[in-house]
Parts: structure tokens; C-alpha cells; sequence
């Protein structure tokens, strides 16, 4: 009696192109029943910040790009705010999933896990200066821990198993869009100071280090 061979394990992409490529017939998760195609990640791969969002959104989809509609605007408005004003052209933009999820909700727990590999390959070949997640749960995902997402507002450091990355997990710039006015405010406040020390310690200033003393964070 024959027994079937097993394929080999490919080799680690080579750049994001091979990467992608792999993942346009990906079935590892629930997710490519509904997609119409992935959303690749975008933006410089030479040594800026890595922005991590939690999920491809149907107007994401549409267009094929990330956070694409009025989200993209509200982070497009933080990045040139002043003390903040980091250009656009030093971001690469990614996500925890690859795939839009019915109704655009949030990615569950074994989604992401089915595409960490992919994430951590990704971001080891963009090679990023920084990393900031957009919200708990894509701090959640950056650091394999679904279920206890990172403590926000402070640094951490990401490891690809070569380099630690200084990490950041910020709030998602749609929540300060949405609720109480008194909330939305608060939440404003929060992002803008959160950006200012990224900025600062992306921009090498002197107040580069708020928050260092919380602690190191590995994954």
C-alpha cells in the first residue's frame, strides 16, 4: 500500500510580491469564502513605520488599498498634524487579516492566527523603524495573543526572530470619530499625544522615549 506524500514546506517568500502570491487562493480560514480578493499590504519598505490595522473593510476591498475611505482621511489628518507630521511616503500599511469579513466585522480570534505567519514574514521583509497597531485587537494580532491584547499608550518591542522593533499600540483613528461628544474629544486627545511620541521617537527628538520605563513586551 502506497502512502501519499506530503508536500514540502515552501521556503520563506523572498519579497512581498512572493508573499502576496501566495496568499490570492489562501483557504486557511472561514474568510475566503466570502472575500472577493485580499488586500495586500502597501507603502515604503525602506526603514518608516508600519501601521497595523484590525481588518479589511468593504470600501478597502473596493478599492483595493487599506484603510481607504474616511478612516484613511482621519489617519492621513494625524500623521500632518503638528508635532506629528510625518509623511505619508515613509508608511507601509498592512492588516491582521488579508481578507474583508462579512459585514465588515471584526476579525475572530482563529482568523487571525491563520494569518500571523503571514504578518510576521511581512513585516520582517518590510523591515520597519517602528510598528504601531491601530487599536488592541491589531495589537492583539501583532503579538500572537488574541486573547490578551497588549496594554495600550506605551512601548513595547515586536521580535521577526533576527531584530526587536519598537512597538506601539495606539487606538484606531475611528475611534475618535464615533460617539459622545465629550468621548470623541478625549479619544482625540489620546491619539494626538500618542502620535507626538511616535513622532518623536520616528523623527529621533528628545521626548523620543515616553513611556519606555513601562516596560518591554515580546511576543
Amino acid at each position: 500500500m502506497s502512502v501519499p506524500l506530503l508536500p514540502l514546506p515552501l521556503p520563506p517568500a523572498r519579497d512581498l510580491d512572493e508573499l502576496f502570491s501566495r496568499f490570492v487562493r489562501c483557504y486557511r480560514c472561514p474568510l475566503a469564502y466570502s472575500r472577493r480578493h485580499i488586500v495586500p499590504g502597501c507603502g515604503t519598505t525602506e526603514g518608516g513605520i508600519a501601521l497595523l490595522t484590525d481588518r479589511v473593510a468593504g470600501v478597502d476591498e473596493r478599492d483595493g488599498k487599506l484603510l481607504s475611505g474616511p478612516a484613511g482621511d482621519l489617519q492621513e489628518k494625524i500623521l500632518a498634524a503638528p508635532r506629528v507630521e510625518i509623511p505619508t511616503d515613509h508608511v507601509y500599511l498592512t492588516s491582521a487579516v488579508l481578507c474583508r469579513a462579512p459585514r465588515d466585522r471584526m476579525p475572530r480570534t482563529a482568523e487571525m492566527i491563520a494569518c500571523n505567519n503571514r504578518l510576521r514574514r511581512e513585516l520582517a521583509l518590510v523591515r520597519p523603524r517602528i510598528i504601531v497597531a491601530l487599536g488592541t485587537r491589531a495589537g492583539a494580532a501583532l503579538f500572537a495573543n488574541p486573547k490578551y491584547p497588549p496594554e495600550p499608550h506605551r512601548w513595547l518591542f515586536w521580535s521577526d526572530g533576527e531584530r526587536e522593533i519598537p512597538a506601539y499600540v495606539t487606538l484606531h483613528p475611528l475611534e475618535a470619530a464615533w460617539g459622545p461628544a465629550g468621548e470623541i474629544k478625549r479619544r482625540k486627545r489620546i491619539l494626538y499625544d500618542d502620535w507626538q511620541a511616535i513622532s518623536a521617537r520616528f523623527c529621533g527628538r528628545h521626548d523620543a522615549f515616553k513611556g519606555e520605563s513601562a516596560g518591554r513586551g515580546m511576543p
